[in-house]
This record gives C-alpha cells, sequence and structure tokens, in this order.
C-alpha cells in the first residue's frame, strides 16, 4: 500500500532560487486565487490529481511541476501566469512499472527544480533520488540516480550508500554539499563535493555530518533530544547555508547553523515543541503534528506545512526553541486542526514555497488540489480622468486587496503629493479612495499603493482636467515588435510610440473578425509589451489597438499573421490533447482523448508533398489536404476527432450537407471515407479518425447505376489487425459504389435469407454491421448480396464476399 504521510519523499531545494520578496501582503486575505487538479474549490476528485505531494517551481521557464503519489507521476504546468482553474498539465514524466526502470516513479513526493533546470525526484517507493536533465519532455527517462546501482533495482538498506525511503535532497552549491532525508532510516546524510551544473553528486561518497545518528549503519528513530530525528520528510535552506529539516515524527522542525555541523549533531533549536525532549503533537501556536516540509523565503521567515494539523505556519526570525507562530493558513485560529474543503481550508498539506512572481504555492494533498495565493496586485482605476474639484472618489481594483494597512497618493513632478483616504473595502478586488483635489495641477499624475512592505506605482494613471474641458490626453503608436506571428501560437509583442498611460487596452482587431484582446500587460510611457494567444487568429494582417480615457491609437495593419507549413506536437497518452494546423489552405483542429496511443508520440501535421489522385467517382475532391505523420511506427488505439474547416470558396458548386472526410489507404491505393459529420451552417466537418495518414474533404456522391458497386474489406476479418478488419466507417462491411437508394439483400451461401438494407441518406455507401435480421452476429462463411436500383429495378448487381471470425 501505497503511503502519503509518513512515506518517503525527495526534494531539491537551493537557497539561490527564490530571490524575489515574498510579497506577504498578497495573501493576507489567506483565500485561493487558483486551483490545480480540480475544477473550482470545492471539488476533490482524484482523476487528474490524486493525492499529490510537492511541488517546484522552474523560474526560468516559468513551469511548475507537482509530484502524484497515487499516479506515479510528476505532472507540469506551462505559463503559470497564465493558468485557470482546473487547467490541464501541459505534460508528465513517470509511470507504474515493476521491476522499476529509467522512465518509472514509485510514490514521488518532494521535488525541486534547481537553478540549472535540472529536476530532482524523490522516488521514494523505490529507494532512490533521480535526476531529470533538461529539456524536459513528456516521458522522460531519468539521467541519473542516488541509492541504486541500476535502473532495475530497488534495494532498501542502511549504509554509506543504500537508503530507505528518501525524503528530500537539498543542493547547496554555494558550499559545495548535498544533504538527503533518508525518513525510514531517520537520518540526514551528505555529499560533501564541488557541484556546478554538470558535476553531479556521485553514487557513493557518504560523509560527515550524519544528522540524527551516530554513523552510518544506525537507523533508531530518536526524537528525545536536540540530536535524535524521526522519520524526516522534508528539509531547506536559508540563503547564510543554516539547515532546517522536518523531523516529521518529533513534530517539530530543527535548525542547525553550518558552524556547527557535525556528526550526531546538535540543533541551535527546534520549533515546534516547547522543550527539547517533548514530541507529543499538538495544535496550539508554539506546537506541531507532523510537519513534512520547511521552506525560507526570500525575507527569511520560515513557513511550514504543518500537516497533521491541516495548516500552514509562518515564523520570523530571529528563530528560537518553542517560539511562537506568527501567522496561519488554513485554519480561523490556533487552536483548530480541522481539515476542509473550500477557498482557505487545507486537508493535509504537505508542501509549501513562494515562487519567483511572489506566488504561495500550497499542496493540498487529501483534496487531490495545489493551491495558488497570489501576490498583492492593483489592476486599473475607475475613472482614469477627473476635473479639478474639492473631492473626487477613485475605485481602485486588483487582487489580494487587505481591509486595513494600505495607502493611496497621487504624485506629479513639482506638485506636493495628495494623500488619498480609503473610504471603504468592499471585497479583497476593490477599494474607494477620496482625495481632494480643488488646487491640483491639471496634467497627468501617478499612482502610488503602499502597504505591507510592497509599492506599486502606476505613470500617469489618473488625468485631472480644468473644469469645463474634458480630458485631453493622447497618445501615438510609432512601431511594433515583432511584425508578425504564426497563427496557433502565443507571441509576445512590444508596442512602441509615446504618452501611453497605465492601465491601456491592447487588442488586435481586423475588419469581420472577433478582436483579439491581450492577455497580459506591462507599461511603460514609451512602450507596451503585450500578450496575445493567436490560436484563433485568421491570417492576414490585423491592427494594432491601445485604449485609454476614452481616446484610441490604431496602428493599421501594424501585425501580420501567418501560417505555418507544419506543426509537430507530442502527444501525452495521460491526457487530452489538441493540435491545431493552419495554413493558407486549410484550418483543421485534432482532438485526440486520454489513451489515444499507447505511448507517447510526437504528431506532425503539415501539407503533403504529394496527393494521391482521388479517382473515384464517389467522391468529388476539394483541395482541403493534410497529412499526419508520427514520429513512431504506431497507429491511435482509440478513434480521435478530426475537424477540418473551409470556406465557402473551398467548396465551390458542391452539396455542404454531402461533405466527408477521407483518408488514403496505400495498400488498396484507395480513398475510404472515416465516419463524418457535416455542419453546413459552420463550414465545418468532423470526423472519427482512427488511422494516420492523408486526409482530403470531398463530397459523397452517389452512383448513377450500380456498375461499379463493391464490397470491402473482403474477406471481413474482425480481430485480424490487417486491412480485413473493420473499415473505416466503423465495425463491418461496407457497400460501396451505390446508387441513391440501392437495397441491398444478404444470403447465405445456401439460399437463406440474413439481412436487408437501404441506402436511405443516398450518399453510394451502406455499412452492414454483420448482425442478422434478428439481431444475431453472422457465422464465418460465405455470403451472396444482391443490390437493386430502387428507381429502376432493372438495374441490379450480385456478389460473393466472404466473414471469417
Amino acid at each position: 500500500m501505497k503511503k502519503t504521510f509518513l512515506g518517503i519523499t525527495v526534494a531539491l531545494s537551493s537557497a539561490l532560487l527564490f530571490s524575489a520578496p515574498a510579497l506577504y501582503a498578497g495573501i493576507i486575505t489567506k483565500k485561493a486565487n487558483l486551483v490545480l487538479g480540480q475544477p473550482n474549490f470545492t471539488s476533490n476528485s482524484s482523476a487528474l490529481l490524486s493525492e499529490p505531494y510537492g511541488i517546484a517551481v522552474d523560474t526560468t521557464s516559468d513551469r511548475v511541476y507537482v509530484s502524484d503519489t497515487l499516479h506515479d507521476k510528476v505532472f507540469w504546468w506551462d505559463n503559470i501566469t497564465q493558468l485557470t482553474n482546473g487547467q490541464q498539465p501541459s505534460g508528465s514524466i513517470g509511470k507504474t512499472a515493476l521491476p522499476p526502470d529509467e522512465y518509472s516513479l514509485s510514490v514521488p513526493k518532494h521535488i525541486h527544480c534547481d537553478q540549472y533546470q535540472i529536476l530532482w525526484v524523490a522516488d521514494s517507493d523505490n529507494h532512490r533520488v533521480i535526476m531529470y536533465k533538461p529539456p524536459l519532455l513528456n516521458g522522460a527517462s531519468g539521467y541519473y540516480l542516488l541509492g541504486q546501482t541500476l535502473w532495475t533495482t530497488r534495494v532498501r538498506g542502511c549504509s554509506g550508500f543504500y537508503i530507505n525511503g528518501p525524503s528530500d535532497f537539498v543542493v547547496d552549491y554555494a558550499n559545495s554539499m548535498t544533504f538527503m532525508m533518508d525518513t525510514t532510516n531517520s537520518r540526514g546524510i551528505t555529499h560533501n563535493r564541488t557541484l556546478g551544473a554538470k558535476d553531479y553528486p556521485p553514487k557513493n561518497a557518504r560523509t560527515s555530518p550524519i544528522f540524527g545518528q551516530p554513523d552510518l549503519n544506525t537507523n533508531t528513530p530518536n526524537n528525545g533530544n536536540t540530536k535524535g530525528i524521526g522519520y524526516p520528510q522534508g528539509a531547506c535552506l536559508d540563503a547564510s547555508g543554516n539547515l532546517f529539516i522536518a523531523d516529521t515524527g518529533g513534530n517539530r522542525v530543527l535548525y542547525f547553523t553550518r558552524a556547527s555541523f557535525s556528526i550526531w549533531d546538535y540543533a541551535e533549536a527546534w520549533i515546534g515543541q516547547p522543550l527539547s525532549y517533548v514530541r507529543s503533537p499538538d495544535c496550539t501556536q508554539n506546537k506541531m503534528d507532523g510537519p513534512t516540509k520547511p521552506f525560507i523565503d526570500a525575507d527569511g521567515d520560515l513557513w511550514v506545512a504543518d500537516t497533521g494539523n491541516n495548516r500552514i505556519l509562518k515564523f520570523v526570525p530571529p528563530f528560537a526553541s518553542g517560539m511562537d507562530a506568527s501567522e496561519v493558513f488554513g485554519q480561523p485560529d490556533y487552536d483548530t486542526p480541522n481539515s476542509g474543503l473550500s477557498q482557505t481550508e487545507f486537508n493535509t498539506p504537505t508542501d509549501v514555497l513562494f515562487d519567483h512572481h511572489g506566488y504561495m504555492w500550497v499542496v493540498d494533498s487529501l483534496n487531490n488540489r495545489v493551491l495558488r495565493f497570489d501576490p498583492l496586485a492593483i489592476n486599473s482605476f475607475t475613472p482614469d480622468s477627473v476635473e479639478q474639484g474639492a473631492e473626487k472618489y477613485l475605485v481602485v481594483q486588483g487582487q489580494g486587496i487587505p481591509s486595513t494597512g494600505m495607502t493611496v497618493t497621487l504624485s506629479k513632478t513639482g506638485e506636493t503629493d495628495i494623500q488619498g483616504t480609503i473610504t471603504s473595502v468592499s471585497n479583497e478586488n476593490e477599494m474607494t479612495v477620496k482625495f481632494d483635489i480643488a488646487s491640483a495641477a491639471t496634467g497627468t499624475w501617478d499612482v502610488t499603493v503602499l502597504g505591507y512592505g510592497t509599492t506599486q506605482q502606476f505613470a500617469n494613471a489618473l488625468e485631472v482636467y480644468a473644469a469645463g474641458t474634458g480630458p485631453s490626453y493622447k497618445f501615438s503608436i510609432s512601431s511594433v515588435t515583432p511584425d508578425s506571428g504564426q497563427i496557433g501560437k502565443t507571441v509576445n509583442l512590444a508596442i512602441s510610440g509615446s504618452g501611453f498611460l497605465n492601465g491601456s487596452q491592447v487588442k488586435l482587431t481586423k475588419t469581420g473578425k472577433s478582436d483579439i484582446p491581450s492577455s497580459k500587460n506591462t507599461y511603460s510611457a514609451a512602450q507596451i509589451v503585450s500578450t496575445f494567444d493567436l490560436s484563433d487568429a485568421s491570417r492576414g494582417y490585423w491592427n494594432v489597438s491601445v485604449s485609454s480615457k476614452g481616446y484610441t491609437a490604431i496602428l493599421s495593419n501594424g501585425f501580420l499573421v501567418t501560417t505555418t507549413s507544419s506543426t509537430a506536437k507530442e502527444v501525452n497518452i495521460y491526457m487530452e490533447n489538441t493540435i491545431s494546423f493552419v495554413t493558407d489552405i486549410i484550418d483543421a483542429r485534432l482532438l485526440l482523448p486520454v489513451g489515444t496511443f499507447t505511448e507517447n508520440v510526437t504528431l506532425t501535421v503539415s501539407e503533403p508533398p504529394s496527393i494521391p489522385e482521388m479517382n473515384q467517382r464517389e467522391f468529388i475532391p476539394t483541395n482541403l489536404v493534410l497529412m499526419i505523420t508520427p514520429s513512431k511506427d504506431i497507429q491511435p488505439r482509440a478513434a480521435f476527432r478530426l475537424t477540418m474547416i473551409y470556406n465557402d470558396a473551398d467548396v465551390p458548386g458542391l452539396d455542404k450537407s454531402k461533405l466527408v472526410i477521407c483518408y488514403y489507404d496505400p495498400a488498396k491505393l484507395k480513398w475510404l471515407q472515416v465516419p463524418s459529420t457535416s455542419y453546413p451552417s459552420e463550414n465545418k466537418v468532423v470526423g472519427e479518425v482512427s488511422h494516420i495518414s492523408i486526409f482530403r474533404m470531398a463530397q459523397r456522391v452517389p452512383e448513377a447505376t450500380l456498375e461499379n458497386a463493391y464490397v470491402y474489406p473482403n474477406p471481413y476479418k474482425p480481430g485480424s489487425g490487417t486491412q480485413f478488419e473493420n473499415s473505416s466507417l466503423g465495425e463491418g462491411v461496407v457497400f460501396a459504389g451505390l446508387c441513391s437508394g440501392a437495397k441491398i439483400r444478404i444470403y447465405t451461401i445456401s439460399g437463406d435469407f440474413v439481412k436487408e438494407l437501404v441506402d436511405e441518406d443516398g450518399d453510394g455507401f451502406c455499412l452492414w454491421d454483420t448482425k442478422n435480421k434478428n439481431g444475431q452476429d453472422a457465422a464465418s462463411g460465405v455470403y451472396v448480396y444482391v443490390i437493386t436500383n430502387t428507381e429502376r429495378t432493372s438495374d441490379k448487381t450480385k456478389g460473393r464476399f466472404t466473414i471469417i471470425k
């Protein structure tokens, strides 16, 4: 059985990674702003995340990693500033396998992405630590391991080499040391070696100090003093290299100063217990219950996942034995240990960290989710211009706004600052501020929001204009860099000009098309950097529009949206995948459900270098053609959805209601239809695809006579895995080349009647599911068919086919 509390965890942390301020003010409301693994804050399904445990952030790529103990995986999400509730992961590594190998994980616990983008994972039930080299792709293999001699072994032990359920692996590049929390052996052990980006810890170089045990062969849990440790779950370092260990079995965090590191070391202080010899769990301001992970933020404050009490605690230095926590998250007070499922509650939190954006992340393990608490952010001001007068009100909007402790100031070069009075805080997203601007100079003023150690200043955010004149501020756009981008991509656009105002609205516009608003903006007076998602953009030139204070500046045809000749994407078998492919000729979308393939594969969608002729009389071809190429020689094990979108000019004179998608079968040298649904009012056709090939949109055409009628596959061998298995239209035998309304009668070779079919939709095809008139499966054997043209009964044809089961 997998363990999730006192189990085995490995993570890596570096004091150099988190250099941004902790921005505690942003989480003063103690309400999570984002949830991963669940669609909302009141769900706890285990479908996506199942008892997650550890979290890590790659500050270079803006990727967040989460370990999942019951799925034996590490998932990741890219673009962490643009995530939405319940968003699907961008990728994953790991699989369940015994014996283990370089691709498998078993109950991964704490994880960490270091300053070189190297991911370290505690493969706890395989009793090893795995290092993954960047760039990390779906299904990647491990590059290096500690604790085992081979990828296929899972030996547990207590020695200078073997370990038993490592829980955390802390790398200190600055002092050339590493610290491993060897949980089940109740110890922390070290490597001493010069470390660099390509210089990893050796497999057999354990040296002093040893924390929690007198030597490398002893593993007795000992929580009765300041030297003994019981089942340590996590560790971290501060900026000076001092070590903090979550002594989970002792219900405390031990603090070791670097100057005193030695074998069988004494802790400088114990936090979470009032006395050194006390180890009992409790829920008070100075006691803990099974803490699993400490974290030191950039301000030097200590945060602890007090797991058994379902809370996160904060401690402010200087650190002292038995000290009180200064803040609690997840509980209404220091004496409540209850679990909960909401925006403010946890159920067995196992990890906590602050990233370089100031986000606070909490792994809420038994709620099967990860929560993000965002920093204080001011996004807009209303109004952005006011007439001179005695008292004016400014509504400040954002997130994480506290009810007290904030100041808002207007400033202008050469003028005296104007201090605002906060009259109300409607909620954490809005506050109202009153200003006396009777004698304020006209022109634009900066707005500064200050509080809880954070300062946010917005240049030219408010214009004061003279009575009876109205706002007069204008700005201009001179250039855009880059000046083009591809459909399906995300682009960061640097818009240069003069006089830009903070909070301006930025968008791309095109006649006859929906506007594309920016998802993120960074402002200065001379430049706005805006992020645009071009997934649904149409090709051609777009206008760049910037609006503020009732004024709009437009750079006409300032940005060109182009197409690409191919699109490649790695398909993760454990998640739903989408691929968009748009060129000057074709617009196609692929939707691949979970488990479409048996293994991860990269699909490349492109225009084919050559197009096989479609000279079959049952189809009228269009020029809408695409090719899908897999990186491995595999076919899907389940159908996926292919949507082909067209313009009226692409299908001149065709009946849009009869449009279908066909794929080319190189074995038969024929185009075969896939199950297709046409949506004429939406100009699209959706097909269910079970083969990787070349695809083409065409109109189905019934034959005028039955002269070219035929049957496929023949013989029909269901389950054979060959070209004679089920047809592209579904399970069974296809009668093709029919005239509209054709009637098919099927008999055994001895003349017994089996089934009658009619081509009711008049498209020239008819599928028989090989069930007889009584709904029973047809037996193996030779069958005779007779096809009659119902409009001209003299037009008949007959033939034979075989079923082999």
